[in-house]
């Protein structure tokens, strides 16, 4: 089968799912629309996505994509195990709810509420999708009152992204702002193809095709991020399924990934997801036992 999008978890407001879709699907050839209710989406490989009337992005674990109910767009091939990624469609009373405690405005079906084709995904947000995930496919009786609450103490701070965004400009934009954007998001493409190499800031801004420091500068206005920073949250978020499947020694993981020794990498996991890789891998669900999160907007990790 060259794609399949499957249903793991479904409620009466909140529907988790994945979807697969191979290189050599006929997918990458013609216009996609998403389904009858508002997605976000958690990419799990780098894929070009360009929604309608939208700028095309490069989409990748860094942040979520987000989609309004029955919205066209077209993928771009950029791995070459094509778009893998999980979804989590939201029925219009949990998007009603979450607008009216945040104090957001939203159109009053709840099929259009993102103004913007991605949000910021906090580390720790993500690792908790992915455990979230993990327990769902996993085919184990899972209640499904602990599953609703725990995503759903992940969205306000997602959602709210989308609307006042300060990452993602929109409406109208100049044509430097669009050739920045452009520079941007082949950075972007670059790191999230060969972050296990050992990247140097020239060789990014050489495909960007600008200086260093323009890259630099315009690359956090875009991405709310420095380039170093994004690079090693692609090699954190990429070991997260390398240390829950326990196939290779840590410290291979860490070379693999193209950190400098085992200790930097579990500093480093340390300090975005709020535990050590170890204990990740023999403890998995201690991340879902760890408490909420911040409600200040922030956490571990952005």
């Amino acid at each position: 089968m060259s794609f399949e999008s499957r249903i793991l978890f479904e409620s009466s407001q909140l529907r988790i799912g994945r979807f697969r879709c191979r290189a050599g699907s006929e997918l990458w050839q013609t216009e996609n629309y998403t389904g009858q209710f508002p997605i976000v989406v958690f990419p799990r490989i780098p894929v070009g996505i360009r929604q309608a009337a939208r700028p095309c992005v490069i989409a990748t674990p860094i942040h979520v994509m987000l989609y309004n109910s029955r919205h066209p767009y077209r993928r771009e091939l950029i791995d070459p195990r094509g778009d893998i990624s999980d979804f989590f469609a939201l029925g219009p009373g949990l998007i009603r709810d979450i607008g009216t405690s945040a104090n957001m405005q939203i159109d009053e079906d709840c099929l259009s509420p993102f103004a913007s084709s991605h949000s910021p995904c906090p580390s720790r947000t993500y690792l908790i999708q992915r455990a979230v995930f993990h327990l769902v496919e996993s085919g184990q009786s899972v209640d499904p009152l602990f599953v609703e609450e725990t995503f759903m103490s992940l969205l306000p701070d997602l959602l709210r992204d989308s609307w006042i965004s300060r990452y993602i400009p929109t409406g109208a934009s100049s044509g430097t702002e669009r050739g920045q954007r452009d520079q941007v998001e082949s950075a972007k493409e670059f790191i999230s193809r060969e972050f296990r190499q050992p990247l140097k800031i020239e060789d990014i801004a050489r495909v960007a095709d600008c200086s260093v420091y323009h890259l630099c500068r315009i690359f956090k206005k875009f991405t709310g991020l420095t380039v170093h920073r994004f690079l090693t949250h692609c090699r954190l978020r990429s070991s997260i399924e390398e240390v829950m499947d326990g196939n290779l020694p840590l410290t291979r993981v860490a070379l693999d990934l193209g950190f400098c020794s085992h200790s930097h990498f579990t500093n480093a996991f340390r300090a975005a997801f709020g535990m050590p890789p170890r204990q990740l891998r023999e403890r998995p669900s201690t991340v879902l036992t760890k408490g909420p999160l911040p409600q200040n907007g922030k956490n571990s990790g952005n």
